[in-house]
């Protein structure tokens, strides 16, 4: 790996400073580690131990451990900076909280605001944007950047919120904005409090510019996509959670899937899709093609459970998208098990009715064993008896197995 690509990865993982967190970590344990790009190679070298001794000392996954082995990672990539020959160009790339800063290239498709100060980015301003979370900001505003980048709270909360609006009220806020920690109320001022309708916090206007958005708790828990008004940084980790499939629906509130039709035929398409599937995993034909891949790309996840929906794919219900989807899936992959030698070869033929034609467990009015995963048209294992055949003849042979072996035993 070159010289640029090296710094570029180091770049990408560095400087994972204070977190939202950071109010609980010990004022003398900040001081301890202040100024880290002021610092001689001698002293990262020096902090870098002493970093590891406080690691180990510290309570497993416990939110000081986290903070620093974060500080770790940002002391041994200022370590490198200083070692290491970097190229000019990497220069115009900055790391702050978290973030990795790029220069927009050309001008602005729309109207862009500075994150930090709110202000606009004029067409002859130089703007930067965070590659993870689409933070903007003005090259003069890049080091006063106190927000943890998105991408980091996402990667350690695993799943949006999904309490609805928890709010603990500014009182134990201590009257302070939840980001920048500017004071709301003053005896000579007091600036209105603007809520959150995903964190339930409080912020302040340069926090918060009453952006809106649906909010997945509302989803989960009332299957309500009325938009509401959110701060930056929900509104930032809303769109980074919106395309994940990170949200375990039918575990949080299965009576969902009750009360919401469309639920539960999204639900039957999935399961028709994971029967097909399993058909295309074993056909040489369908992995040469890769037929699979090319239908889904990276909503795979759809056609390996039925467990796990992202933000995108509760709208798509919604508003019915997802049905046509899932059905034009359906179809592609239904006509080539149906065309394909192999994949038909693999049907079953109902042991009751003496039909010669293959019947498949994705098909519409099919009983599939689940012991043995025989297949039957369910009318006639419904009207003739209810246990499969196949069963019954593999618990035939068992006792007659086990009868030989006592006979031979006596």
């Amino acid at each position: 790996m070159s010289l640029s690509n090296s710094l570029t990865s180091l770049n990408r993982a560095s400087s994972m400073s204070d977190s939202i967190f950071s109010v609980d970590i010990d004022d003398n344990l900040k001081s301890t580690f202040k100024n880290i790009p002021q610092m001689t190679n001698e002293e990262l070298i020096e902090s870098i131990e002493k970093c590891k001794n406080l690691i180990a000392d510290s309570e497993e996954m416990s939110i000081e451990r986290k903070w620093l082995i974060r500080k770790l990672v940002e002391l041994r990539f200022h370590q490198v900076q200083k070692t290491a020959k970097i190229p000019e160009k990497i220069v115009s790339e900055l790391s702050v909280n978290s973030h990795d800063f790029r220069p927009q290239k050309g001008a602005p498709s729309k109207r862009t605001f500075c994150d930090f100060c709110t202000n606009c980015i004029w067409i002859f301003q130089q703007c930067f944007t965070c590659i993870h979370c689409f933070y903007n900001a003005h090259a003069k505003c890049i080091k006063h950047v106190n927000r943890l980048c998105a991408h980091v709270t996402v990667c350690e909360k695993g799943q949006p919120e999904i309490r609805i609006c928890p709010e603990i009220g500014l009182s134990l806020q201590l009257y302070r904005c939840a980001e920048c920690r500017l004071p709301l109320m003053n005896k000579q001022f007091y600036l209105e409090p603007r809520k959150c309708h995903y964190s339930g916090l409080y912020f302040c206007k340069t926090c918060h510019w009453n952006n809106y958005s649906i909010v997945p708790a509302n989803i989960v828990h009332n299957w309500d996509f009325e938009q509401r008004p959110v701060s930056r940084i929900a509104l930032q980790e809303i769109n980074l959670f919106y395309e994940r499939p990170v949200i375990k629906l039918e575990q949080i509130n299965p009576k969902l899937f009750v009360f919401i039709a469309k639920l539960g035929t999204v639900k039957t398409k999935r399961l028709q899709l994971i029967e097909m599937k399993r058909y295309l995993d074993v056909c040489k034909f369908a992995l040469k093609e890769k037929l699979v891949d090319k239908t889904i790309g990276k909503r795979r996840y759809l056609v390996e459970g039925i467990d796990f929906y992202s933000i995108y794919d509760l709208v798509c219900v919604e508003n019915v998208s997802m049905f046509d989807y899932l059905s034009g899936i359906i179809g592609i992959f239904k006509n080539h098990i149906m065309n394909c030698e192999i994949c038909h070869g693999h049907g079953y033929i109902c042991e009751y009715c003496g039909d010669k034609t293959p019947i498949f467990p994705f098909n519409d009015g099919i009983y599939k064993c689940e012991n043995c995963n025989n297949c039957f048209h369910r009318q006639c294992i419904t009207g003739v008896r209810r246990e499969c055949s196949k069963c019954i003849r593999l618990k035939e042979k068992k006792n007659l197995t086990n009868e030989n072996k006592t006979v031979e035993n006596s």
